[in-house]
């Protein structure tokens, strides 16, 4: 696989992952969900750590079981870790631009952190 099949596959993992647990279903029922016999709980989970292909028609009947739309499974979005990781990438970038342009990330002395920008201008 390429590594953005990868990232694919880990996603959808996550994905399937926390729609099963949110739904509270087991790896033994969401086995015989997918067409599976119960004693497939082994295969439900490599299929959420990425570490197995999943078929489509087993996707949709997870989505339809878990009551979420099969795109989140099969057109899989970021992660939670994914999204932060980016978050912080561009709360960096923005240092790193507002450090260059003189700007820095200090406050005046008399304004406490958290503050809001009309105390700061009153």
């Amino acid at each position: 696989m390429t590594s953005e099949e990868d990232d694919e596959a880990i996603r959808r993992g996550y994905w399937l992952r926390r729609a099963r647990d949110n739904a509270r279903v087991t790896l033994s029922d969401a086995a015989v969900t997918a067409g599976l016999s119960a004693g497939s709980g082994s295969t439900v989970s490599l299929w959420e750590h990425g570490q197995r292909p999943i078929k489509v028609h087993q996707m949709k009947r997870l989505a339809l079981r878990y009551g979420v739309p099969a795109t989140l499974f099969t057109d899989p979005p970021m992660t939670d870790d994914e999204r932060l990781r980016d978050a912080i990438a561009e709360a960096t970038r923005l240092a790193l631009v507002d450090s260059s342009a003189g700007e820095g990330t200090r406050r005046p002395a008399d304004v406490a952190p958290g503050a809001s920008r009309r105390r700061q201008q009153a």
